[in-house]
């Protein structure tokens, strides 16, 4: 995952792993951590487990929230098609990057999941990014 990746996360909830209060990082704290001598890049990320549907076949997955420059945090290209872009996030476009295990999974016969559309459970469609 990358060259000189620090992953900082808070504890989970209800968990004591000491007497202080867990804060989380907020979007506005963002610019200040950039700011931090070597810092080269700040992606903030979220994650939740949730149902993947497509055609049918469902597929249970750890979904990661993120920014256009995950990719680059990451040091993870897209192997086919591309990330979302900053206008995407800007715009809340209903776009998805999956994972080559995802797309083995949960798309039968090698259906190529560029262009197609996923439903993730509780959450509207999404589709995939064609390579430019």
């Amino acid at each position: 995952m990358g060259t000189d990746l620090l992953t900082i996360e808070r504890g989970p909830p209800a968990v004591r792993a000491s007497g202080e209060i867990v804060v989380s990082f907020l979007p506005e704290d963002l610019p200040f951590i950039r700011n931090v001598p070597g810092v080269g890049r700040v992606d903030p990320e979220t994650e939740l487990s949730t149902l993947l549907r497509f055609g049918d076949q469902d597929l249970m997955v750890t979904a990661v929230g993120t920014r256009e420059d995950f990719p680059l945090v990451h040091d993870w290209p897209p192997q086919a098609g591309v990330f979302f872009s900053a206008e995407h996030v800007r715009r809340y476009a209903q776009v998805v990057v999956l994972g080559q295990t995802v797309v083995t999974n949960l798309f039968p016969n090698e259906t190529d999941p560029l262009g197609q559309y996923v439903r993730a459970v509780s959450t509207c469609c999404f589709s995939f990014l064609p390579r430019r």
